[in-house]
């Protein structure tokens, strides 16, 4: 029979003419021939274990046979590995370099078969025995014992690590049939089980192993048998594996395992295990309880645990369930969290939460489904419970609220009439104390001032005269001097403008007082006929003070019709938007008004090319107490109050602005006020 294990000899370039006298020397030793040219890339990198010895052709065109040599030597795996050259008769100095690079022998062409079988034999047999004292040394370092025993299960050879196991020595076993181990103290039932494993692997001809336990220590026990060339068993090589720490790991699982099993049958939380079509294999009795079936198994109506074992998990469902998941969605699900509605034997349902784990297999396919349920009926009852307190709180606070929010506006709205009335009778009183505090004396120095001119005129005329009498030359004299001391000529001259300009002072007083008068009117409760434009040129005339000398008033009036309105209420309103341009100008600068009327309305625009209002807060402006005035320069009621004016009369007021390009504000309202 041939051998399992045959020894390699590789040649590099071998010439055809050679070759059959080597090969037909290597065959009669019964080895492996493997051929290679010069050419190959793979010469430092020989792996094949079994390559005894290297033969070298010594003509050889594309590479100097001395390189070979040094790439051979560089190889982990060849530089140990005898090389013989084939070769002609070669010269002293070259077998010393080439026997420095590595080689060991020649052999000299033509190539005598007796020569060769003799020197290739050599190194074969030590090749073999380098190998045998390689496995030998590997065999007494196992921590395995290992032992050979003869066809008639003789010990033949057992390894030192026996003696880590048996009070024993190797030398007290080789020699001895197996059957009589006994004698040394070796228990019966351990060596009638190793013999039996004998018995087998002679009958079988083929590898055996078993597991079995000698004084407290698990081996593994393989018994391996070798042939002869007739395939006769001849021996058989018997390792003993200790397995002692896998079994005692394996026991700590199964014990893990029944506790785990112990805790999954007692704890409160149902557990389900499916096969990935979802049908059940394994159910506990919290689990079964909780679905109604009986865990004692003495259920009147037949309904046990048991009963769920081999049914589809959607028993434990009511209605239809979804389309089940596929293998590939449970692989990549892996693990998945959800609330469900089950249902009991007896078809009532309850909530439950789940949980869901796909068990892989070692080659990633799905082995089972763990579902962990528990039942939330009382959660969910305290969860309804909490809404249901949670939507009465939120409505009480939402009517809280808007009963704040409506007690806010009226308060707000109750403020601005008192500021509103306040300002009004404020203004109506004061009105009335100017028009009567100078009404009397402005009459009183009116009148007055034309009978002033009279006199002074008529003493004009008499000074006239006199100066057309002939007097003294000393009189004169004295009359010219005293005139030039009072400087008469230009008294003469100014007397007129002085009285002129008097007048015209009380006209002006005379008029502020009437433009005073009408911008209040005393009788704002009663809708007017209301000219836009004078109205306008009235507000402009009482704020002179706000924009003389340093805002130009730029005025473009149509002639529109009378408005219908509370006159006083309307005059606040320009007032505001007036002074408000004139503010919003920090240094020189201009206001243009427009007015203009159509069948309907009249539209009155304020321009001012001041600093303009900033976007964010173009929507707060009409609300009250909202101001971008310095503390104590404006109350934030200006706008506010003349947009609810605006709004009473049916109009409307807009707001147009550009930071840094000024602001427009444009008022339309009714011609004619509807009355309530």
């Amino acid at each position: 029979m041939e051998n399992r294990y045959k020894q390699t000899v590789l040649i590099i370039d071998g010439k055809p003419e050679t070759l059959p006298t080597i090969e037909a020397t290597l065959k009669e030793l019964d080895v492996n021939v493997v051929r290679a040219t010069s050419e190959s890339t793979d010469l430092c990198s020989i792996t094949d274990p079994s390559v005894a010895l290297i033969i070298l052709d010594a003509n050889m065109a594309e590479m100097d046979r001395c390189d070979i040599l040094r790439l051979l030597r560089q190889s982990e795996t060849a530089r140990h590995l005898p090389v013989i050259i084939l070769t002609e008769p070669l010269a002293t100095d070259i077998v010393i370099k080439e026997c420095e690079t590595g080689v060991v022998d020649y052999l000299v062409k033509p190539v005598h078969p007796a020569i060769a079988k003799s020197k290739l034999r050599v190194f074969l047999e030590l090749d073999r025995q380098r190998q045998l004292v390689g496995y030998r040394a590997l065999v007494e370092n196992s921590k395995d014992i290992i032992s050979r025993f003869d066809s008639d299960f003789i010990c033949r050879y057992i390894n030192q690590t026996c003696s880590l196991y048996l009070p024993l020595n190797p030398e007290d076993l080789i020699g001895r049939h197996i059957g009589h181990f006994t004698e040394l103290g070796i228990e019966d039932d351990f060596i009638q089980d190793v013999m039996e494993l004998f018995d087998v692997t002679v009958e079988f001809r083929k590898k055996q192993e078993i597991e079995l336990n000698l004084d407290k220590h698990y081996f593994q026990i393989v018994s391996i048998p070798e042939f002869d060339d007739a395939n006769n068993v001849i021996s058989l090589v018997v390792i003993f594996h200790d397995i002692s720490d896998r079994k005692r790991i394996e026991q700590s699982i199964h014990k893990d395992r029944q506790l785990l099993a112990k805790a999954i049958e007692t704890t409160q939380v149902g557990f389900t295990i499916t096969d990935k079509t979802g049908i059940i294999i394994y159910s506990n009795a919290s689990e079964a309880a909780m679905h109604g079936y009986d865990v004692s198994g003495d259920d009147l109506q037949g309904y046990t645990v048991n009963e769920l074992i081999g049914c589809d998990i959607s028993a434990l469902a009511p209605g239809k369930m979804r389309k089940p998941l596929t293998e590939e969605e449970l692989i990549a699900l892996r693990r998945w969290k959800r609330e469900s509605i089950n249902m009991r034997k007896d078809g009532s349902t309850f909530p439950v939460q789940l949980m869901s784990d796909v068990v892989l297999s070692n080659d990633g396919s799905v082995v089972a489904i763990v579902t962990s349920c528990e039942d939330i009926t009382e959660r969910k009852q305290m969860e309804e419970q909490i809404k249901l307190h949670t939507e009465q709180l939120e409505g009480l606070v939402q009517e809280r609220t808007v009963a704040l929010y409506k007690t806010i506006e009226e308060l707000k709205q109750s403020q601005e009439q008192l500021v509103q009335t306040t300002k009004m009778a404020s203004l109506g009183v004061l009105t009335a104390g100017v028009a009567h505090e100078i009404n009397n004396p402005l009459a009183f120095v009116y009148g007055n001032i034309g009978n002033l001119e009279k006199f002074v005129n008529k003493l004009f005329s008499l000074l006239e005269i006199y100066n057309q009498v002939e007097l003294s030359s000393e009189t004169k004299s004295k009359i010219e001097s005293f005139k030039q001391e009072i400087n008469y000529d230009y008294i003469i001259n100014r007397i007129d403008t002085l009285i002129v300009k008097t007048k015209d002072g009380a006209n002006r007083i005379k008029k502020i007082v009437q433009d005073l008068k009408s911008f209040a009117r005393l009788d704002v409760s009663d809708i007017t006929d209301m000219n836009v434009n004078e109205s306008l040129n009235t507000t402009l005339e009482l704020l002179y003070h706000e924009y003389k000398n340093r805002i130009v008033i730029i005025k473009e009036y149509e002639e529109i019709p009378n408005l219908q309105c509370y006159a006083a209420k309307i005059n606040q309103v320009f007032m505001n938007l007036l002074i408000n341009a004139c503010q919003a100008i920090e240094d020189k600068g201009e206001v243009k008004i427009r007015t203009s009327s159509d069948s309907e309305k009249v539209t009155i625009s304020i321009s001012d090319n001041g600093k303009g209002i900033l976007p964010e807060i173009q929507s707060k402006i009409f609300d009250p107490f909202f101001t971008t005035k310095p503390v104590g320069v404006g109350t934030g009621l200006g706008l506010s109050t003349g947009y609810k004016i605006i709004k009473e009369h049916g109009g409307e007021i807009l707001v147009e602005s550009s930071p840094g390009r000024g602001t427009t504000f444009t008022v339309h309202i009714p011609l004619h006020m509807a009355h309530d």
